[in-house]
This record gives structure tokens, sequence and C-alpha cells, in this order.
């Protein structure tokens, strides 16, 4: 069974540009057909291996059941691990968290 929560990493200028809307579009929906997460578990690791230039990212709690379009866990060859991702737009109702991380 899969937590109830699911984490989506975000830049602080495109949390800023879209946090106002109904819906978050990922930049990663039109070049790969879905939004990325991670679990908790994973979270910290993908902070490190892909955004470890920022100086701070917008961390997104999502409640898995809330969301509006499909959530699936797919394989990452590169780390051999189930991760979370969103077939479609995020909606905005369905994040219980915003949080702001220095990395």
């Amino acid at each position: 069974m899969h937590d109830p929560f699911i984490y989506h990493i975000v830049t602080v200028p495109d949390w800023d540009a879209q946090k106002n809307y109904l819906h978050y579009i990922a930049p990663s929906i039109e070049k790969e057909g879905f939004i990325h997460c991670s679990t908790m578990d994973q979270l910290a690791a993908t902070i490190q291996r892909y955004y470890g230039n920022e100086e701070e990212v917008v961390v997104l709690k999502i409640e898995a059941a809330a969301l509006e379009y499909e959530l699936s866990y797919d394989l990452s060859m590169s780390v051999n691990q189930l991760f979370p991702h969103i077939y479609g737009p995020l909606n905005m109702d369905a994040v219980v968290q915003v949080e702001v991380v220095k990395v």
C-alpha cells in the first residue's frame, strides 16, 4: 500500500508563477506526459540529485486520493525505484502543504 501523500518539488519562480491557479502544470507534462513526484523517503535524494544548484525549492505535499488525474508508480531505471507520477495537471485543492526548503 502506498503512502496517502506524495511530494512534488518545484523551483521558487515556477511556483510563484502558478501558485494562484486552479491547476499547476509542470514543464514535464509537455515533455514526458506526467508530473514527477517523490515519496517522503525519496524526497531528500531527489532534491539533492536534481535541485542542487538552487538555493531553495518549494515542496508540495499532495493528498494522493484528492488528485483529479491518474497517479501511477513507475520504475525509474536510473535509481531502480518506483516513483509516483501524476498523468495530468495537479489540481491545487489536492495540495495540503507548501514548504520552502533550503537546498
